[in-house]
């Protein structure tokens, strides 16, 4: 009997301590819209330049997006998403790349990159897209540790695939 109580315990334990496979739509500021996992968190601690920014560091997925006014950038749409991608692959140790990879999101022109390195003796994966607008240029960033990849490659491919101009 004590055996069985324990089994269900543990059981009821497991199923309580599960996160929501729910997605939440989110607009930002009337520029953008975006549906992004129930589990993320807002934060303010990742980038300080990142108008977006939600994490679960239980989970260990991040995820900013940042926002730029085509007329503030001088490099062309190829020359910016290289230095996006520079930024990262400087940031990591021993990266590789996968991409670019030109595609579509929501009428929109996107180039999506992946990026895999070490941060402090962790393999993580980046996911990072670069979208352009008439008016803009956004930048949505996902990661977590590279042995989760996996794990969250559905719900990030959701997320950024979500994401719509208003």
């Amino acid at each position: 009997m004590k055996k069985l109580f324990f089994l269900s315990f543990s059981v009821i334990l497991f199923f309580s301590c599960k996160y929501s496979d729910d997605f939440k739509h989110m607009e930002v500021d009337s520029i953008y819209s975006i549906d992004i996992p129930s589990y993320l968190s807002k934060t303010d601690a990742i980038h300080e330049n990142a108008r977006f920014q939600y994490r679960n560091r239980f989970r260990n997925v991040y995820l900013i997006i940042t926002d730029v006014p085509k007329s503030e950038i001088k490099n062309s749409f190829e020359e910016y998403r290289s230095v996006s991608v520079k930024v990262i692959t400087d940031f990591v140790q021993d990266s590789t790349v996968d991409g670019p990879h030109e595609k579509t999101i929501n009428g929109l022109h996107a180039s999506e990159t992946f990026i895999t390195g070490k941060v402090d003796d962790e393999k993580t994966f980046y996911d990072q897209v670069i979208i352009e607008s008439e008016k803009n240029i956004y930048q949505i960033c996902m990661w977590t540790k590279k042995d989760r990849e996996e794990t969250f490659e559905a719900d990030m491919k959701k997320t950024i695939e979500s994401f719509k101009e208003l």
